[in-house]
């Protein structure tokens, strides 16, 4: 768990490309760890399909990551990246 608040509630959301500032208490990160000879292929699997299902799943999901920034990002990214080179599921898409 990342804990927010404090200096980050003084932070606008439009100042950087992270909004979540602001009434936000915490981020919640799930991670996944295994040694060595302890079944790599299962954890892996387990992990990508994990996030192929948050990722399908998340419509929307550029204004809920970014909010207020998502337009301006992706105008950004067309400027830098106009053929989604750099693209995957969530990435930002390139917009005009």
């Amino acid at each position: 768990m990342d804990p927010y608040g404090g200096k980050m509630d003084e932070i606008e959301e439009n100042e950087t490309p992270f909004p979540h500032r602001k009434g936000n208490l915490f981020n919640i990160v799930n991670l996944n760890r295994w040694g060595e000879g302890e079944g790599e292929k299962k954890h892996l699997e387990w992990s990508r399909e994990g996030f192929r299902k948050r990722a399908n799943g998340a419509i929307g999901w550029g204004e809920k990551y970014f909010n207020g920034n998502f337009e301006r990002l992706a105008k950004v990214k067309k400027m830098v990246d106009q053929d989604h080179f750099f693209g995957d599921m969530q990435s930002i898409p390139p917009i005009s």
